[in-house]
């Protein structure tokens, strides 16, 4: 039961990691294209896909300060203290 569940977690990881290379990689390319990348994605369901384009949407319209206030949310750290050392 704990090996099935860690192998789900596992799959469920390497999506996860999959999903942000694809917008990592298509962040900077005409929407169509990236789009059409995750739609070709061998492994990933429907709901996979939708979450994935999704996400890319979201990440397209980032800008810096988006992106600094996004990496500070998942740190922990806030953009003050990432940039001056203080916290």
């Amino acid at each position: 039961m704990i090996l099935r569940l860690r192998v789900k977690r596992a799959s469920a990881y390497k999506k996860e990691f999959q999903i942000a290379a694809l917008i990592i990689r298509y962040h900077c390319r005409d929407d169509e294209e990236g789009i059409s990348a995750i739609n070709r994605q061998p492994g990933f369901s429907r709901k996979d896909k939708e979450r994935a384009v999704m996400l890319y949407r979201i990440c397209k319209d980032m800008d810096g300060l988006d992106r600094v206030r996004l990496a500070a949310s998942i740190t922990g750290c806030s953009a003050r203290s990432s940039r001056d050392g203080s916290s």
